[in-house]
């Protein structure tokens, strides 16, 4: 009878199993020998899109400032599938190029989510837009969602205009006026507010 053999660092023999039966839905088992009832069970549909889908660093991106990170907040965005980046600022502009000189450097992020305020909310459009939230009625641009391409855009987009507006002397624009400005002239019809 053929068996599989399983060894300790020793070299010693420590345990023995029956090699693996096919079982419903394409399921694997191999039920170990001895005293207690112990079994290992591959179940291959389960596993593969895991493995296919996921790679080291991850997809899935959310941004938050260091002084807002909690244990269960961790906890809870990766079980969404998300990996955690903490930033050691919350200045608005600092962040948002601290945001975009990681997502350079990760072209394997695609979705991501980008929180100044500890909001953890993970939501995303449904259109592929970039997606903000609003704040007592006023879009506050602390929190934003999107795919890679567009909010790589936005950050460059933004990024630039806020260093031209600071040099230029005519230019009295406060941040979130020239923000504002940003999103309707150059994101009309490729963003949302929730």
């Amino acid at each position: 009878m053929l068996q599989i053999i399983f060894m300790n660092q020793a070299g010693q023999e420590q345990k023995r199993a029956q090699l693996p039966i096919d079982a419903i839905n394409g399921m694997q088992i191999i039920n170990f020998h001895g005293d207690k009832k112990e079994m290992l069970v591959d179940v291959p549909h389960n596993n593969q899109a895991k493995v296919e889908s996921r790679i080291l660093g991850g997809r899935q991106m959310f941004f938050l400032p260091r002084e807002f990170f909690q244990q269960s907040t961790f906890r809870n965005l990766s079980h969404a599938g998300f990996n955690v980046k903490l930033l050691d600022t919350s200045e608005r502009m600092d962040f948002f190029n601290q945001v975009y000189e990681y997502v350079i450097q990760h072209p394997q992020l695609d979705r991501l989510v980008v929180s100044r305020t500890g909001d953890t909310a993970i939501n995303s459009s449904r259109n592929d837009f970039l997606l903000f939230k609003s704040a007592a009625g006023t879009l506050a641009f602390d929190w934003f969602s999107g795919k890679r391409a567009l909010l790589i855009e936005f950050l460059i987009v933004v990024l630039t205009e806020n260093n031209q507006r600071q040099l230029n002397p005519n230019d009295h624009r406060s941040e979130d006026e020239m923000l504002k400005q940003v999103l309707v002239e150059k994101f009309a019809g490729r963003s949302e507010v929730e």
